[in-house]
C-alpha cells in the first residue's frame, strides 16, 4: 500500500513537472490535434471517389488535390509540433537538472559521504536523458494518438458498427497483456539505472585514483571489478529488451489480426449484402488509423517506464531533505570571536568522536589543535564552517550560534587550507579567484605574490593562464598549498584554518607554505591543525585533544614541561 501511494505521489509530480510550460504545451497539443483531423479527411476523399462521386476527371483532379493539400497540412503541422515539441522536452529536461544540481549543492558533507558520486553523476546525466523524447512525445503523442483513435472510431462506427464491434474485441486482451508487461518492464528499468549508476561510481572511482592503482599494480584487478559490475549491467539492459520485444512482437499479433478480422468478418458481411464493398477500402484505412495509434502508445508505454524510472530517482533525491536547517542571520563582517560551549559530536550514533568541548577563542588569537590521528582534530574545525552541525552544546562566533547565520555568508568569513588540496580543472588564476567572482588580475597577481606563489606562477609555460589538469595534477604539492592560499588571501576572511596544511612537503616546500601561512594569518582567527609540532610552536595556544576531549592547554613552552599527551608527542617526533 504504501509503494502504491509512492507511486502516485511520484505520477502526479512527473505531470506536475509541466505546468509551467502550459504556454508552450497547449499551442502544441492544438497543432497535433488539427494534424490528426486533417489525416483523417484522406479516407473520406477516398470513399468520395470510390463511391462513385467524382465522375469527371476534373472532379477527381479535384478531389486529388484536396487529398494532396491535407497531406501537406498534415506533415507541415506535424513537422512544427516534432520540432517545437523536442525543444520542449529538451528544456525541461535542462531545468530539471539545473534543479537537481542545485539541489545537490545544498546537501550537507553528511550526504555525499553516504553516496557515491559516480551514482550521482549517473542520476545527472542518465536518469534524466531519457525524459527528453518522454517530455517531449508523451503529452502530443497522447493528444494526438487519443483523439485519431477516437476519431477513427467515431467513423468506423458511422460506416458499420458492427464491423466496429468485432476489431474492438481484440483491444482488451491487448491492453492486459501490455499493462502486465510494463509493470515488469519498470522494475527492469529501475534496476538497469541502479546498475548504470554502479558503472559510473566504479569508473569515477578508479579514474581519480589511478595513481594509487598503479602504484600497486592493481589494473587487473579494477578490469576484473569493472568487468563484473559491467557483465551485470548488460544482463539487466537484455531483461529490458526481452521485456520490450515481448511487448512490441505481442501487440504487433493483435495489430495484425484487425485487418484479418476485418477482411473475414467483413467478406462475410458483403456477402450478406449488408455492406457495399466500397465502404471496405476505407474502413480498412480507418482500422490502420487505429491499429497506428495503439502501436505508439503501446511504444509509448516502454518509453515511459524507462523515463518514469529516471524520474523516480529524480524525484527520490529532490525530496531528500537536509538534516542541516540554513539560518536567516548574514554574515557581514565578522570580528573573528569562535566560542566551543559545551560541544559533542558523533558521525555515528554511540560513536562519539568529541565530548563535551569547551573553548573560547579571541579575535585574531593563533590556536594550534594537536593529538594523535583520529582524535577529531579535523572534525572540530570542520564544525567552526558548519560542515556537520553539533549534536549537543553550540558553536558561536562573535557569540551567536553558528547555526543561526545562513551558510553561504558564515563560510565566506572562513577561509581553510587543507593537506589534499583541491584544485579544479582550468587555470592557474580561475584556481586562484575560484570562490571570490569578479576579481580582478591585478588583485590575484597580489593575492599569489603574498602566497609566495607569484615567482613560480611566472615561470609557468603560460603564466597565470596555465592549464593546472585535472585536481592540479600538473603542478608540485607545495605549488598547489600556496595557489590554495593565494585564494585564502583574495577571499581575506577573519577566520582561517589550516588542516595539516604542510605534513605532505618536503623541508623546502613546507618552508615556502609555512611563511604564506604565517604571512595569512596576520591578525585573523587562526586554527592550525598540525602532526608536526615544530610547526605550531608560536601559536598563543596549544590545544591538545585525546579521546574526543581536551586534556591540555597552553604556550608550548609551558606544555612541554608538564607530563602529559603533548609532551609524549614531541618526544616521539624528536625520536
Amino acid at each position: 500500500m504504501k509503494k502504491t501511494n509512492e507511486n502516485k505521489t511520484v505520477l502526479r509530480a512527473f505531470f506536475a513537472a509541466y505546468i509551467p510550460y502550459l504556454k508552450t504545451l497547449i499551442p502544441l497539443i492544438i497543432l497535433a490535434m488539427a494534424a490528426t483531423a486533417t489525416t483523417l479527411m484522406i479516407p473520406l476523399c477516398i470513399r468520395y471517389i470510390t463511391e462513385g462521386n467524382a465522375e469527371t476527371v476534373a472532379e477527381l483532379r479535384n478531389t486529388g488535390l484536396v487529398m494532396l493539400g491535407l497531406i501537406v497540412v498534415s506533415i507541415a503541422l506535424g513537422s512544427v509540433v516534432d520540432y517545437r515539441g523536442h525543444v520542449l522536452g529538451a528544456r525541461m529536461e535542462r531545468d530539471i537538472r539545473q534543479k537537481l544540481y542545485n539541489h545537490l549543492l545544498t546537501q550537507p558533507l553528511s550526504f555525499f559521504e553516504r553516496r557515491r558520486v559516480g551514482a550521482l553523476i549517473s542520476n545527472l546525466t542518465n536518469d534524466l536523458n531519457n525524459l527528453v523524447e518522454l517530455f517531449h512525445h508523451m503529452p502530443e503523442d497522447v493528444v494526438l494518438y487519443f483523439f485519431r483513435l477516437i476519431g477513427a472510431s467515431v467513423i468506423l462506427f458511422l460506416l458499420h458498427p458492427q464491423l466496429t464491434l468485432a476489431v474492438y474485441m481484440i483491444l482488451p486482451p491487448m491492453l492486459a497483456f501490455t499493462l502486465y508487461c510494463s509493470a515488469k518492464m519498470r522494475k527492469a528499468c529501475s534496476k538497469s539505472y541502479e546498475k548504470i549508476g554502479e558503472i559510473n561510481a566504479q569508473a569515477e572511482d578508479a579514474l581519480s585514483g589511478i595513481r594509487v592503482m598503479k602504484s600497486f599494480a592493481a589494473e587487473q584487478d579494477a578490469a576484473a571489478r569493472f568487468a563484473q559490475t559491467n557483465e551485470s549491467f548488460f544482463k539487466s539492459r537484455c531483461t529490458i529488451y526481452g521485456m520490450e520485444s515481448l511487448v512490441y512482437q505481442g501487440c504487433e499479433f493483435f495489430i495484425q489480426l484487425a485487418p484479418v478480422v476485418v477482411a473475414v468478418f467483413g467478406g462475410w458481411i458483403i456477402v450478406g449484402q449488408n455492406m457495399a464493398v466500397q465502404d471496405l477500402i476505407p474502413f480498412l484505412m480507418y482500422v490502420g488509423y487505429i491499429t497506428v495509434p495503439i502501436q505508439h502508445l503501446v511504444h509509448m508505454i516502454g518509453q515511459f517506464q524507462g523515463g518514469y524510472a529516471g524520474f523516480a530517482r529524480y524525484y527520490e533525491l529532490m525530496h531528500t531533505e537536509s538534516d542541516m536547517k540554513d539560518g536567516t542571520m548574514e554574515a557581514k563582517t565578522l570580528q573573528g570571536a569562535v566560542e566551543f560551549d559545551h560541544v559533542d559530536f558523533a558521525y555515528r550514533a554511540g560513536e562519539p568522536i568529541l565530548r563535551d568541548i569547551s573553548l573560547k577563542v579571541e579575535p585574531g588569537e593563533y590556536i594550534a589543535v594537536v593529538g594523535h590521528s583520529g582524535v577529531g582534530k579535523t572534525t572540530l574545525c570542520a564544525l567552526i564552517s558548519r560542515l556537520y552541525d553539533v549534536n549537543a552544546g553550540a558553536v558561536k562566533i562573535d557569540n551567536l550560534d553558528v547555526r543561526e547565520y545562513t551558510m553561504a555568508s558564515l563560510r565566506r568569513q572562513i577561509g581553510v587550507v587543507e593537506q589534499n588540496t583541491y584544485l579544479f580543472a582550468g587555470t592557474v588564476a580561475e584556481n586562484i579567484a575560484y570562490g571570490t567572482p569578479g576579481a580582478t588580475r591585478e588583485q590575484i597577481i597580489e593575492a599569489a605574490k603574498r602566497a609566495n606563489a607569484h615567482e613560480f606562477i611566472s615561470a609557468l609555460p603560460e603564466g597565470y593562464d596555465t592549464y593546472v589538469g585535472e585536481r592540479g595534477v600538473l603542478l608540485s604539492g607545495g605549488q598547489r598549498q600556496r595557489i590554495s592560499i593565494a585564494r585564502v588571501f583574495l577571499k581575506d576572511p577573519p577566520i582561517v584554518i589550516f588542516d595539516e596544511a604542510t605534513s605532505a612537503l618536503d623541508a623546502e616546500s613546507e618552508l615556502a607554505v609555512h611563511h604564506a601561512l604565517t604571512s595569512l594569518a596576520q591578525s585573523r582567527t587562526t586554527f592550525v591543525i598540525a602532526h608536526r609540532l615544530s610547526t605550531v610552536r608560536g601559536a598563543d595556544r596549544t590545544v591538545v585533544l585525546e579521546e574526543g576531549r581536551i586534556v591540555q592547554m597552553g604556550k608550548h613552552a609551558d606544555l612541554i614541561r608538564t607530563e602529559g599527551v603533548y609532551k609524549t608527542l614531541c618526544s616521539l617526533q624528536i625520536e
